[in-house]
């Protein structure tokens, strides 16, 4: 699992619905709690499943992406995105 701060800024171009939609599709789990977002796995996951999360969550850590990821899913939460 990993937690990511929100407080840092975003890189502007990280599609954080796309990347929310290619986590969960491949097994990942995602929430918000207070001010991180939690990253994890569901288990078990074959190792080409596995190998993907890891290519996901590399690719969002170096966009910055997270605040991003946080700010949709606070959004979402307060009926601000549909």
């Amino acid at each position: 699992m990993a937690s990511i701060p929100v407080d840092p800024p975003h890189a502007g171009n990280f599609d954080a619905a796309a990347w929310l939609t290619a986590w969960t599709e491949g097994g990942g789990i995602y929430f918000l709690a207070g001010g991180n977002l939690h990253l994890c796995r569901a288990r078990p996951l074959d190792p080409a499943a596995t190998a993907n999360l890891s290519r996901l969550k590399s690719r969002m850590h170096r966009a910055g992406g997270g605040p991003a990821i946080a700010e949709l899913l606070t959004r979402h939460r307060n009926g601000d995105v549909m």
